[in-house]
């Protein structure tokens, strides 16, 4: 299998595919060990963990794909509703790491599936790191909170381009000299599949986090959450409602880094995510 270099280049060529609820998800493998499954936000690919996913595998074995709808995966499951992407995903870990336990890192609206999943399932899931989870706010620019909005979102979306991209990574992005045009170009092209787009669309409409927000009192497996301390999209006062909702949650912030922490510090934010896992994995027990 092709292992994730930093020429990465985001491409279906890269992993394999499994059908799962309905779906033809693309997903990539790294590593040996414990599995951990990475979850991106709505609008990006399993590309967005090329520089983590190197760091990561030397401790654990990697699945990182592209969500339902998203990137070079295909289909959505159901409706497209916070549940029925927990339940492909729960499909998803049954089939590749039946009978052990899972940790989850989950990025933006990736870190509600994966909260939901958890709560749904919760004897699967051993460890739970959360990386500014939520989904669109009043702080992302104009054109992208208007996905939501009917015929308005429909036109933003056929028309989005480069430019468009950029502006977004540029406000998710602390220094923003790490945008460079060739990633840009990266992280657009999975978007010249139209069903691609407009199940952005879908998977943004359907998004309703209000049961998995009543439920958090319900975790008990530990939770880690990472929040850069300059995100312009999910302020970290956001975090409070996490961090007094799990009974079991630790709050880590990195410096100097805006909502997509990872990409701007992948070495820190490796190294937060193990030690975190390297304390949860060894008091994790089963569910009762």
């Amino acid at each position: 299998m092709m292992p994730f270099q930093k020429a990465f280049l985001n491409s279906p060529e890269l992993g394999r595919y499994l059908e799962i609820a309905g779906c033809t998800v693309h997903y990539h493998e790294q590593g040996q060990g414990a599995p951990l499954v990475l979850l991106h936000g709505l609008g990006f690919s399993l590309y967005t963990f090329r520089g983590i996913i190197p760091l990561l595998s030397d401790y654990y074995r990697v699945i990182s794909l592209d969500l339902p709808g998203c990137g070079y995966s295909k289909g959505l499951p159901g409706e497209g509703s916070v549940e029925d992407m927990a339940e492909a995903l729960h499909a998803l870990i049954e089939s590749v790491a039946a009978g052990e336990a899972v940790s989850l890192l989950g990025t933006a609206e990736g870190g509600i599936y994966a909260l939901a999943l958890c709560q749904k399932y919760p004897d699967r899931i051993a460890a739970l790191a959360l990386e500014s989870p939520g989904s669109l706010t009043r702080y992302y620019p104009w054109q992208w909170q208007h996905l939501l909005t009917p015929i308005v979102g429909e036109w933003l979306i056929r028309r989005m381009s480069q430019r468009d991209l950029e502006l977004i990574l540029r406000r998710m992005h602390f220094d923003e000299t790490m945008i460079h045009e060739s990633e840009v170009h990266q992280f657009l092209q999975p978007f010249d599949d139209d069903e691609t787009r407009r199940n952005l669309l879908l998977l943004l409409r359907r998004f309703d986090n209000r049961d998995v927000f009543s439920g958090l009192g319900g975790i008990r497996i530990p939770v880690c959450l990472l929040w850069g301390d300059s995100d312009q999209c999910h302020p970290a006062a956001m975090s409070a409602l996490y961090r007094k909702g799990i009974p079991d949650c630790q709050y880590r912030v990195l410096r100097n880094c805006g909502h997509l922490a990872h990409e701007e510090r992948p070495g820190e934010f490796a190294e937060s995510v193990r030690a975190f896992l390297a304390a949860s994995l060894r008091r994790w027990r089963p569910y009762e």
